[in-house]
């Protein structure tokens, strides 16, 4: 009995570490649960390692030549010198989503203001199309989200919200 117990703790401890596969509209609507619930580390676990890369050009010319777009001041954003050398694109990405809650806290908005309403996937070999209404009090705005199959799960390669 006790080796049963010891088996079944084992395999809710291994189970409760991996990240659990789901459908593009799964991903898409805790996708969206994370960013209103502020959680920009998870946000950014929903990425293709294609969609970090995306600023990874921005991290290089804020390391190598002082940031000349200004990206940490647009962001609001403020780091030392070995925060600077250690900062990677995921990093970024997640100030980023930081940053802009910061904004809309300072605006006292407590939220985007928007609803948002996610569709049935569309779905073509490792490549899933999801639509997403966003509604607020002007109307409505549909976008399509792209996720892509890694090979386990979906993961989100180009989104606009």
């Amino acid at each position: 009995m006790k080796k049963i117990i010891l088996l079944l703790v084992l395999l809710f401890v291994v189970a409760c570490g991996q990240k659990i596969s789901a459908s593009p509209d799964e991903i898409v609507q805790a996708f969206i649960d994370a960013y209103e619930g502020r959680d920009a580390e998870l946000l950014v676990s929903y990425f293709t390692e294609g969609e970090i890369s995306n600023l990874e050009s921005a991290v290089d010319d804020i390391k190598n030549e002082g940031d000349p777009d200004r990206i940490l001041d647009i962001m609001s954003i403020e780091l030392s010198d070995s925060e600077i050398r250690r900062l990677d694109a995921r990093t970024l990405y997640i100030l980023s989503f930081e940053s802009q809650w910061e904004v809309l806290d300072a605006w006292s908005t407590g939220g985007d203001g928007f609803i948002y309403t996610v569709g049935e996937p569309a779905v073509e070999g490792d490549t899933a199309r999801v639509a997403v209404t966003r509604s607020d009090y002007s109307g409505e705005e549909v976008n399509t989200w792209v996720l892509a199959w890694d090979g386990n799960n979906w993961e989100i390669e180009d989104y606009h919200f």
